[in-house]
């Protein structure tokens, strides 16, 4: 009957363990995709910084790298780089990259280091199509406020 109180005790002991380190492997396991969603994306948008994707990632940065001294250093810089007025600094793409680098230490991709960060693809057809977009947007609000006046 001891024998039998022993062996429950350790069951439920050890399935009770079993289930705590699966719920904190997943919580941890959630918040290193999180990190990393969140790496990807800028990664991705580092020819355009100001991409409206980009800009959501950035927003979410105080939230899930809470407790990443470096990378909330890095991001506080970036930020402050951009209240600055284009006379002082005409573009904070250094701070951004420098924030990029702090991410990815973080996540400990040891091989994604400032070289790798900085060089990107951004093909000419792809700016031609951003300035195109634009260049319509532009005049199509030059229509509306025109057939706007004119009423």
């Amino acid at each position: 009957m001891e024998n039998l109180g022993s062996i429950l005790i350790s069951a439920l002991f050890s399935g009770l363990l079993a289930t705590v380190v699966t719920l904190c492997w997943q919580r941890k396991s959630k918040i290193y995709d999180s990190k990393l969603r969140i790496f990807e994306t800028l990664m991705a948008y580092r020819y355009n910084i100001v991409c409206e994707d980009n800009v959501k990632v950035l927003n979410t940065i105080d939230v899930i790298f809470h407790a990443d001294k470096g990378v909330r250093e890095a991001y506080t810089n970036f930020w402050n780089e951009t209240l600055k007025t284009k006379e002082v600094n005409p573009q904070p793409a250094d701070k951004y990259l420098k924030l990029l680098e702090e991410i990815a230490a973080a996540l400990r991709l040891k091989n994604v280091k400032w070289d790798c960060i900085k060089c990107y693809y951004y093909p000419l057809s792809l700016q031609e199509k951003i300035e195109s977009e634009f260049f319509l947007r532009q005049v199509a609000i030059e229509k509306a406020l025109n057939e706007s006046q004119k009423k």
